[in-house]
């Protein structure tokens, strides 16, 4: 059996914030320190992964809400690739429509090259059209 873990970077107590400027077009500035900390935060856990037995990490592509803070995964796990010896990396989802073709292509060569020899799983989706209430459809 492989185990692996999911980084999200996620800010939960910043909802209200991000809710009032969403309802009323302003809101409390956005604390850049307190994200800086939650990202420490979790990039430190998870350098941890490979030392805990844990045999691959894993992430999302979420952009501009406290949801998750990660707009590109690729170059999340290529630092982690630099960090690491041992595990494999996966992305849940890259939202091809958000990228330009040619630079998924070759985050994803430069996450291959640093791998030396280890896996990357690299899961595409697309966003749902206008108005559905569908999920995110994998290709």
């Amino acid at each position: 059996m492989r185990i692996g873990m999911t980084l999200y970077i996620q800010r939960y107590n910043d909802w209200e914030r991000y809710n009032e400027a969403e309802d009323t077009g302003s809101a409390a500035p956005i604390d850049p320190d307190a994200d800086a900390k939650r990202y420490r935060e979790e990039i430190d856990q998870a350098l941890q992964a490979e030392d805990q037995g844990f045999d691959s990490i894993w992430t999302v592509e979420h952009h501009v809400s406290p949801y998750t803070m990660i707009p590109n995964p690729v170059q999340l796990l290529t630092y982690f690739a630099g960090a690491t010896s041992r595990i494999d990396f996966g992305t849940m989802v890259v939202v091809l429509p958000w990228h330009h073709p040619l630079r998924v292509a070759e985050d994803i060569t430069m996450l291959q090259n640093v791998l030396n020899g280890r896996h990357a799983f690299i899961g595409f989706g697309r966003v749902p059209p206008a108005g559905s209430s569908g999920s995110w459809a994998s290709t």
